[in-house]
């Protein structure tokens, strides 16, 4: 697919939002994830291997009951009972107790939509009151006029609906919303939404289906985001 050819001509009036995933976009917290779920893994005994990597990639963008389902699914009959809930308290140790560290390039960004008074809003797989606690600790929730959590919608991502409900609580027709994501999932979500998205990859490459998406295009960092979006 020409990522050129997907942006060529792009104007950045056609948006009349932009939402955001949050973790691994905003907030630099997929590699703390990740080390926590293979600490986790340890812990039970769970050896480093290319299964459980595999079962983490499958993690990465999903909300808690997709998780669950995935950890079933990948460890079967030897997953014990409070696995996710040990990765989970092993997790919020490194990002409930202080803030978490903020994505190289946000905030310049946040501020060049901000001064063009599009409104913003984050359609993230964490649950709300969480979202709330790491944009409220890294200083980002005031730029948001609107907070979608996973725990809010029936679907996690790749289904459209957070994406959905994000841009009708904008009041904004999904299709006319600029999306950003770093993860495979959430690139399809807002994809399935009828938005054109832009990822920025953190912790695995576009995949192969990723890359036959139209109304997609991938750089390698949220400065390239910025430069995109003032020459539109």
């Amino acid at each position: 697919m020409n990522q050129i050819k997907n942006w060529y001509n792009r104007q950045l009036d056609e948006f009349q939002a932009v939402i955001f995933d949050m973790d691994g976009l905003l907030l630099d917290t997929e590699r703390i994830s990740y080390d926590s779920f293979m600490e986790t893994c340890l812990e039970y005994g769970f050896e480093n291997t290319e299964q459980t990597e595999a079962i983490y990639q499958q993690c990465i963008g999903c909300n808690s009951s997709r998780l669950q389902m995935i950890l079933k699914g990948g460890f079967g009959s030897m997953l014990p009972n409070n696995f996710y809930s040990r990765w989970r308290e092993i997790y919020g140790q490194q990002v409930y107790q202080k803030a978490p560290p903020i994505k190289e390039g946000v905030l310049p960004l946040l501020r060049f939509l901000q001064s063009r008074n599009l409104p913003l809003a984050v359609a993230t797989s964490t649950k709300f009151p969480n979202a709330i606690k790491k944009l409220e600790s890294t200083n980002l929730l005031f730029f948001f006029d609107e907070v979608i959590g996973g725990d809010q919608v029936r679907k996690s991502k790749p289904e459209p609906e957070i994406y959905q409900k994000a841009a009708e609580s904008l009041r904004v027709p999904a299709e006319s919303c600029l999306a950003l994501e770093d993860s495979n999932n959430g690139v399809r979500a807002a994809h399935n939404a009828d938005m054109f998205v832009i990822q920025i990859p953190d912790m695995l490459p576009p995949s192969e289906l990723v890359q036959t998406l139209d109304r997609w295009i991938s750089v390698p960092s949220l400065a390239d985001v910025l430069q995109l979006l003032q020459n539109a």
